[in-house]
């Protein structure tokens, strides 16, 4: 299964039961989901959506594991890898509609959404289950009780895959002229300390960018007053 993407140019995904997880109901309602809520209100091509930044994280965390791995900073198993790349495409599968301003209307979070969805929904149900323990230890990396630490540090630490992708994606689709990071250049720069994924200095220029971004986008996207209004 290949999927071309704006951030990450083409997504390949060539494991049996992660094809089938996106083909079921409950990930592929994300395709209807906007990543960015009303913003499009603001930024007509803001319409991207909670599927594509799952690939995109799942793509984001298969990179930054390959090269850590490479630059020998991380020693991961096949299965370890194998939870984390599941964990990245469910991260977001609880979200309702408008994302994030569905949260604060209903007082639904997420994070709650997505252990039901996952332990409930029969058809993600049977496929995690076909691999012993799968289920279970997806479950802990998203409910972040720390057993697979390294991996949770990835996907969601200080320097996240997760935040990664949609500070670009998000950019990419609003009307904002700002450069993007360079998001090659930044995975090269990451390195693993004391169990912390950390940023080399050749890197800071990328992070010190993301900042801007971060900035950009809440001035003059989600946090501008007509957005809110």
């Amino acid at each position: 299964m290949k999927v071309d993407d704006p951030i990450h140019r083409e997504i390949s995904i060539l494991d049996k039961d992660m094809q089938d997880l996106i083909k079921t109901k409950a990930f592929m309602r994300l395709a209807n989901i906007k990543q960015q809520g009303n913003t499009y209100y603001l930024h007509p091509h803001a319409n991207h959506t909670r599927y594509e930044h799952s690939l995109g994280v799942y793509e984001m965390f298969r990179k930054v594991v390959n090269s850590l791995v490479k630059r020998n900073y991380l020693i991961l198993s096949e299965y370890e890898m194998r939870v984390g790349m599941i964990a990245a495409l469910l991260h977001d599968i609880g979200h309702g509609p408008y994302s994030h301003c569905f949260q604060q209307i209903s007082g639904q979070d997420h994070g709650e959404w997505f252990l039901r969805i996952i332990k409930e929904d029969e058809e993600i149900k049977s496929i995690l289950l076909r691999t012993p323990n799968l289920i279970d230890d997806v479950i802990s990396i998203l409910d972040g009780q720390e057993r697979f630490q390294i991996i949770e540090e990835i996907l969601f630490g200080s320097l996240s895959v997760d935040q990664l992708d949609f500070w670009n994606r998000d950019l990419y689709h609003s009307s904002i002229n700002i450069d993007q990071m360079n998001l090659d250049n930044l995975i090269h720069s990451l390195k693993i300390v004391d169990r912390k994924l950390v940023i080399g200095l050749e890197g800071i220029k990328e992070i010190e960018q993301m900042i801007k971004i971060k900035r950009a986008l809440y001035n003059e996207g989600f946090g501008h007053p007509f957005v809110i209004g």
